[in-house]
């Protein structure tokens, strides 16, 4: 039987709360990308805070996996009960704000339609401009 993680990604109904060691089977199997993956309409913001190792849109998401990961949690608890989701910060809190958000954020995708694997992506500039629409699977998207 797939985790509960698994069940919202793919679109079915899951009972109760996700299980904290879903979320934690997915960040040790590096399956960062595709734990976002909240089905259909949601918005998944990939992104990071910029730092000198910081290189692509990859690395960032693994630099800053466990904050990603309490978002997808918090994300994925409040779907599940059917709670409207207030919005979170756009990205990890920065101490000082070196830069605005805007300049921190690397890439803003919203899933348009699909399953949990494929799909159709709106992607966003750190400016908040549309970019490109992306058919395929969400590493398909970054490496665009």
């Amino acid at each position: 039987m797939p985790g509960r993680v698994d069940m919202v990604r793919q679109g079915k109904k899951a009972q109760g709360v996700v299980r904290l060691k879903d979320i934690e089977r997915l960040r040790k199997k590096r399956d960062i990308a595709r734990s976002y993956e909240l089905g259909e309409g949601s918005v998944a913001v990939l992104a990071g805070r910029y730092h000198a190792s910081t290189r692509t849109v990859q690395e960032a998401i693994k630099h800053d996996a466990g904050w990603w990961q309490a978002q997808v949690g918090r994300a994925l608890e409040a779907k599940q009960q059917g709670i409207p989701l207030a919005p979170a910060p756009l990205a990890p809190p920065v101490s000082p704000p070196a830069k605005p958000w805007f300049e921190q954020c690397l890439l803003k995708l919203v899933h348009l339609h699909g399953d949990g694997e494929r799909g159709g992506y709106q992607v966003f500039g750190a400016d908040g401009e549309p970019m490109a629409m992306v058919e395929g699977t969400i590493n398909d998207v970054l490496a665009y």
